[in-house]
């Protein structure tokens, strides 16, 4: 045999084995399925338009705080969307009012007509401010069997004034999008109803989360789940589960685990569900309010001391870029939990008074956690103290998810600040998170029954019992 006729045959027997590899890969997970699933992966993989929503939303509207004109413009976009992609039911709903922000210089008059003037008592000063209506902008997909029951699929469309809002959230809003049109493209005839909701204000105070889950008491036993996607450009790489869940939750995203081999994805057997505190926004909206150029940040960290107690520190600009870099996900080993705080403010933690872990526990604020070195040399507890808008639904009984994410990105944590623009977003993980979203939102509508509502969240006592009773009150 030649030489060049040797190459010749290696050659073709490698492209042979590729050929192989491939044909092995497409007949076994949602690729080989004939039905919705199969559709739905190898249009996310092909024809995937995530980037094109994002970029809509950010480059074509940019930062959308409650209350300003563009939020109210992102919720007729949105809305416009919905209805295109073939939605039913699409229409927006009222859910709240916001804070009136500078360039809600809304056309006709319209602000003046609808707005009104309300106060908030921060300390010993009462803020007067002008309100404003905002709007949840909702689409289902009808269920073919029960279409009393639901799947919500949910993210904020709001953002801080700076930046774009392209991480936090519009990252949520595309992937959120592009499932509907994913799943509508398919032909998925769904058993249960899948509604699409994109929330108002969550940054202002959880408004449209909380405001449906107050305006709709007779749809959450209906519920079986509520999936949000807020924050971030990794892709989507797993789910929490409780005990009772956990076998549902492997059903459901089965085809999720076989995708993509270079983007696991994980079901992460918990005690308790994430939930932060649902109420801790609205105290920080309130204080807040009135501030120029919108909503203030309110971010804490702790230094854990020798007796095991944590106390608020204070961090400049410099510091929390540094803590970013350690506490935003960024990949690490399976189980790893890397959480960064951000949001609102915490219940109970504003005096200065030292709080235990489980102090923090009990207010719902610790979701893992990661202690590492911080700027000063002292030891850091990274807690998520937050909330986003599956809070509003796991207060309310229903089980609410955070989707965990991972990836390659280099970015720190951009969210709330000029850096938070399209191009941090890797576009690969954003199609992927999308059709992960579609096909778990799927497969929870296509369960023979409703998941289980068995021990979603640790029971509050202490701090946040009292937290909880006065929010109530």
């Amino acid at each position: 045999m030649s030489k060049n006729l040797g190459f010749r045959v290696i050659r073709i027997l490698a492209t042979l084995a590729v050929v192989t590899l491939a044909f092995e890969a497409a007949s076994s997970g949602p690729w080989s399925d004939p039905g919705a699933a199969g559709r739905i992966a190898r249009m996310g993989k092909n024809d995937n338009r995530s980037m094109e929503h994002l970029e809509a939303l950010c480059n074509g509207i940019g930062a959308r705080p409650a209350g300003s004109r563009s939020h109210q413009r992102a919720a007729e976009w949105a809305h416009e969307r919905f209805r295109e992609f073939g939605l039913s039911n699409v229409h927006l709903e009222r859910c709240g009012e916001a804070v009136a922000h500078p360039d809600a210089e809304w056309v006709g008059g319209l602000l003046e007509k609808l707005s009104w003037k309300a106060s908030f008592d921060v300390g010993d000063e009462t803020v007067v401010q002008t309100m404003v209506p905002v709007y949840n902008v909702v689409g289902d997909i009808p269920g073919s069997e029960t279409p009393d029951e639901y799947v919500i699929v949910g993210a904020h469309y709001d953002s801080v004034p700076i930046g774009t809002g392209a991480l936090d959230n519009g990252t949520g809003v595309a992937a959120v999008m592009e499932a509907a049109r994913l799943l509508v493209e398919s032909g998925a005839k769904p058993k249960r109803t899948i509604r699409f909701v994109l929330f108002a204000g969550e940054e202002s105070g959880l408004i449209g989360s909380r405001g449906y889950v107050e305006s709709h008491p007779e749809l959450l036993p209906k519920i079986s789940a509520m999936y949000n996607m807020d924050l971030g450009t990794h892709y989507i790489s797993g789910i929490q589960a409780t005990e009772p869940l956990e076998d549902d939750m492997e059903a459901i995203f089965a085809p999720a685990k076989t995708l993509d081999p270079d983007l696991p994805f994980d079901v992460e057997l918990t005690d308790w569900l994430l939930m932060g505190d649902p109420n801790c926004c609205v105290q920080g909206s309130a204080m807040a309010a009135g501030g120029e150029g919108g909503p203030r940040l309110i971010t804490r960290a702790y230094r854990r001391t020798a007796d095991g107690t944590l106390q608020p520190v204070e961090l400049d600009a410099k510091d929390l870029e540094a803590l970013g870099s350690c506490g935003t996900p960024s990949g690490g080993e399976p189980g790893e939990r890397r959480i960064v705080i951000s949001g609102g403010c915490v219940p109970g933690a504003g005096d200065g008074e030292p709080l235990t872990m489980d102090d923090l526990e009990d207010l719902g604020l610790v979701a893992g956690g990661r202690e590492i070195e911080g700027p000063d040399g002292t030891k850091m507890k990274l807690l998520a103290i937050g909330s986003s808008d599956q809070s509003a639904f796991l207060a309310a009984g229903v089980p609410g998810f955070w989707w965990a994410q991972r990836g390659d990105s280099t970015v720190s944590y951009p969210a709330h600040s000029e850096e938070d623009r399209v191009d941090k977003v890797i576009p690969a993980y954003l199609g992927h998170s999308a059709t992960v979203i579609a096909l778990g939102a799927l497969g929870t509508a296509d369960l023979d029954h409703l998941l289980s509502r068995e021990k979603l969240t640790k029971p509050r006592t202490g701090k946040g019992a009292e937290q909880a009773s006065l929010a109530k009150d």
